[in-house]
């Protein structure tokens, strides 16, 4: 009896072991399940660009605005990856050393990797790359700005015409650039004609500094192809220097539409600009490397008002502009008067920014700053800095 009690109990011991290990193990694969689930074993090195040994699964988990996905977002998403908030870690720990990014081939990117099972927190903000660097659109404050354009007719827009464009905007955004041994700023990656009539994307540059002040034209008249100032401007691009030639856009066309009245908001000027309106017989397009910024660069600048947002901005004229200080927070304002590329159809004016922040046309004989502009070619890629004042982007061609 002693011992059929003895093996009961024991049997009974053994059960509520087993219960217990079976518990245990059914627990640690939930926590495993649930640390797991929402990431995607990946081993295809393809996608992992990084120089990094084959040391096991990786696992991603693709977060889209904060939103976890099951898959991650294609070049033509719109999105691109928020690095600085993107993290790999392992055992549910972050691991400082390996560092996340993505190419412009939207590829990730990885480095530092030395244990298996390790595990990815992408996320995927709104944005753009700009020069190979990947860069995140703001809707408000300083930062790159999603510009979205409507076809129209009657301008220079073919089927290739992109409905979308990155702006910089704001008082002071990091957009420096250090281009032919001076400070440079970034307008954004915007539309521009090229020589084959197709419509493409390049990334638009402005001097930081004015080289002086010059009139539009000493002749008078509002014809660019002819004006004193594309002379200046020409004289100007054969002091470059070898490699920034290299680094500009030889195909592009400045479309040089003329507006006839002050009353245009910011896309009315664009859609101007880029239309077949000049006075009589002036051409409305005019092949080189070097201009000036249009209207539309300064209004698509702004980031909002002292007491206005950008959008309420962006439905006053450009001549109004000053009544409701949308100006204030405007990189493009110099606080004074400026030339701009842009005729009117009349046969002697051209729109200048003025010293209080309005835009309208002023006689091409009188003297206003002069702010170079030009379009980088797509060989062009950064390759340090940050865009501020003290780092800003340096640039490298291939």
């Amino acid at each position: 009896m002693k011992l059929e009690r003895f093996k009961e109990r024991n049997n009974k011991m053994i059960g509520v072991v087993l219960f217990t290990i079976i518990c245990i193990l059914l627990i640690g694969s939930v926590i495993l399940y649930k640390t797991f689930a929402s990431f995607n074993v990946n081993h295809n090195f393809n996608i992992i660009n990084g120089k990094i040994e084959d040391i096991g699964n990786i696992y991603f988990a693709f977060y889209v605005d904060n939103q976890i996905q099951t898959e991650m977002p294609n070049k033509e998403s719109g999105y691109i990856l928020d690095e600085e908030n993107s993290y790999c870690g392992v055992n549910g720990e972050l691991d400082p050393s390996i560092k996340v990014s993505l190419t412009d081939e939207f590829g990730i990117y990885l480095t530092g990797i030395t244990t298996n099972r390790t595990k990815c927190n992408l996320k995927f903000v709104k944005g753009t790359f700009i020069l190979g660097k990947s860069v995140k659109a703001v809707t408000s404050g300083d930062g790159l700005y999603e510009v979205f354009h409507e076809e129209v007719d009657g301008t220079l827009n073919d089927t290739d015409f992109s409905k979308v464009e990155y702006r910089f905007a704001g008082k002071n955004p990091h957009n420096y650039v250090e281009f032919n041994e001076e400070k440079w700023r970034m307008i954004g990656l915007v539309n521009v004609m090229m020589d084959d009539n197709k419509i493409e994307q390049r990334v638009k540059l402005v001097k930081d500094q004015s080289i002086g002040e010059y009139p539009w034209n000493l002749k008078g008249d509002a014809n660019w192809e002819t004006s004193s100032l594309s002379e200046v401007l020409k004289n100007i691009e054969n002091g470059f220097s070898e490699n920034v030639i290299k680094m500009l856009d030889h195909n592009i066309v400045w479309n040089i539409g003329g507006g006839d009245t002050n009353d245009l908001t910011t896309s009315m000027f664009y859609n101007i600009e880029r239309s077949d309106s000049t006075f009589v017989s002036n051409p409305y397009t005019s092949n080189g490397t070097i201009g000036l910024i249009y209207p539309s660069d300064y209004g698509y600048a702004t980031s909002g008002g002292t007491n206005l947002d950008r959008m309420s901005c962006f439905g006053y004229n450009l001549f109004q502009w000053s009544d409701f200080d949308c100006q204030a927070n405007d990189w493009l304002y110099h606080q004074t008067n400026d030339w701009t590329l842009t005729p009117s159809s009349t046969a002697w004016t051209a729109y200048m920014i003025s010293s209080f922040g309005h835009v309208y046309g002023d006689v091409t004989s009188s003297s206003k700053q002069i702010y170079p502009s030009v379009y980088l070619s797509n060989n062009v890629k950064i390759i340090s800095g940050n865009g501020t004042y003290d780092l800003p982007y340096v640039l490298s061609v291939d």
